[in-house]
């Protein structure tokens, strides 16, 4: 998928998960959420990068990524909600007939911040795996700021707020959410 002046791509060198982890670290540390690591990096869920069920998408431009957004499809090793909402995703499995997914990790290089088009290409990218994968479902985990854009935008309903720890005793605020899959589709292509 090509988008103006990055394009869109699986993650299939694993030895550029840093950049990932580095992208996800500063889109939260210069929004004001958490504070500067050591390290600037984030790895919330690396059990999940290297599993099958785990598609990490990128943007790049000229060779450096400027926006990720991961999806899990549920297995044995369980959804990035697992780590925050365990009884809440535990009971959304019980419900649902058919493929459950988790779109996670969503982060942008901050000369891509105010680009609309950049997120709304992540988001298409993860909802065309999604729907590939037959998923009925779909969990994420946002910061609180963001509810109400993906109530808006993708249809997804507020399932918890709780305060968490992210990686190395790096808090904060998420809400968790849940979207049905086909409404969520039909709402984001209203939109896109």
């Amino acid at each position: 998928m090509n988008n103006r002046d990055y394009t869109i791509s699986v993650l299939e060198d694993y030895s550029r998960l840093d950049e990932v982890y580095r992208l996800t670290h500063d889109t939260l540390a210069e929004s004001g959420n958490i504070k500067q690591t050591i390290d600037g990096k984030i790895a919330t869920c690396p059990h999940l990068d290297k599993i099958p069920e785990t598609t990490i998408l990128i943007a790049e431009y000229q060779g450096k990524i400027v926006g990720t957004i991961s999806v899990t499809v549920d297995s044995s090793q369980g959804l990035h909600t697992d780590n925050w909402f365990k009884p809440e995703t535990d009971e959304i499995r019980s419900t649902i007939s058919g493929n459950l997914a988790s779109s996670w990790r969503i982060a942008t290089d901050p000369n891509y911040r105010g680009s609309r088009l950049l997120v709304i290409s992540l988001i298409k990218g993860a909802f065309n795996i999604v729907l590939e994968k037959e998923c009925k479902a779909c969990l994420f985990t946002f910061l609180n700021k963001h509810v109400r854009i993906y109530q808006r935008i993708i249809n997804a309903e507020v399932v918890k707020t709780r305060s968490v720890t992210l990686a190395d005793n790096i808090k904060t605020d998420l809400t968790m959410m849940k979207m049905d899959v086909n409404s969520g589709w039909e709402r984001f292509k209203l939109i896109e």
